[in-house]
């Protein structure tokens, strides 16, 4: 049985679709050294207000798509080479 879904990327999604899929990406911060060697977290909530360019191309380059409500369903998706 072959199903359709229909996805989006980030930056084609609504604005509560948005927080959430904020929110999703916020369960994995990305990991940085500030100027004393500390490690420290940034959420992507926090990147989004100054710069969704760079939310856009993680998703992006991380192959992330969503449904309308802003939930993952990247690995949902699978093509001839990647049959489930």
């Amino acid at each position: 049985m072959n199903v359709t879904i229909k996805a989006y990327v980030f930056e084609e999604l609504m604005e509560d679709a948005t927080h959430n899929a904020l929110m999703w990406l916020d369960e994995m911060p990305l990991d940085y050294e500030d100027n004393n060697g500390n490690t420290k977290q940034e959420y992507f909530s926090e990147i989004y207000d100054v710069d969704v360019a760079y939310v856009i191309e993680h998703c992006e380059s991380n192959g992330y798509l969503f449904n309308k409500y802003g939930n993952p369903i990247h690995h949902l998706i699978c093509d001839d080479k990647n049959k489930i």
